[in-house]
């Protein structure tokens, strides 16, 4: 039974005056937990029970008509206010993620220089050693590959970019030349980047399932009026 059948019954039966004015004060009670609620809708959940609440309030006999238009007009109000926020989230953590990829290994130019000089050293001697047989070619490679260290791994690096000899080294040869050419210490950090890049990305993921969610649930809650055009 509602509290309107409740309050009709009361007053049929002679019931207390201060029964229904009890009544009344606990839907004005309700009323005012209903306008905190909406303050505070953060997501899809909170606004389809504030929504379901303010359907139960009218139906229980909350019958001012005008203050249930403004509570409705300040519950979508909070939406539109919270789409803004999380539009502004998404917006800051791809900056942040386009921050991290951005980042490189602070290499010391001695080190740098260093290895390179090494490379060309290298590069020079393979290609003395390379001639137009592509199978003794590959064996070169290959063995030079097993034994790289970070000298030899960019040096090989350098040989897959000059057009004569690029079809020596395969995709999957790169990916390893690549790990072999770096320094433990720059491995190490890249870990760490890679550990910082997928924290973001599930942030990032949060955030737009989100708003998915709230828009699906603003849709069914405020659906928009069938507009005809002339």
């Amino acid at each position: 039974m509602s509290i309107a059948e409740r309050i009709y019954n009361n007053r049929t039966n002679g019931k207390k005056q201060d029964d229904i004015e009890e009544i009344a004060y606990k839907l004005i009670q309700r009323r005012n937990k209903v306008f905190e609620r909406i303050g505070k809708i953060n997501g899809q959940k909170d606004l389809i029970e504030v929504s379901n609440e303010l359907k139960a309030l009218e139906s229980d006999g909350y019958t001012d008509k005008n203050d249930l238009i403004i509570l409705r007009k300040q519950m979508k109000e909070r939406v539109q206010e919270l789409k803004q926020t999380l539009v502004t989230e998404r917006e800051e953590i791809v900056k942040k993620r386009d921050s991290i990829k951005k980042e490189r290994y602070p290499e010391s130019f001695e080190t740098l220089t260093q290895v390179n000089t090494e490379a060309d050293s290298i590069l020079l001697q393979t290609l003395m050693q390379l001639s137009k047989d592509s199978v003794k070619n590959k064996v070169i490679i290959s063995n030079m590959i097993k034994k790289a260290d970070r000298a030899t791994a960019t040096a090989i690096m350098k040989l897959s970019q000059i057009p004569t000899y690029e079809g020596l080294i395969t995709p999957s040869m790169k990916e390893n030349l690549l790990l072999l050419s770096k320094s433990d210490a720059e491995i190490k950090w890249q870990k760490r980047q890679d550990n910082r890049l997928a924290e973001v990305e599930k942030e990032l993921a949060t955030i737009i399932m989100k708003s998915f969610m709230i828009k699906k649930a603003e849709q069914i809650i405020f659906p928009r009026k069938n507009i005809v055009f002339n």
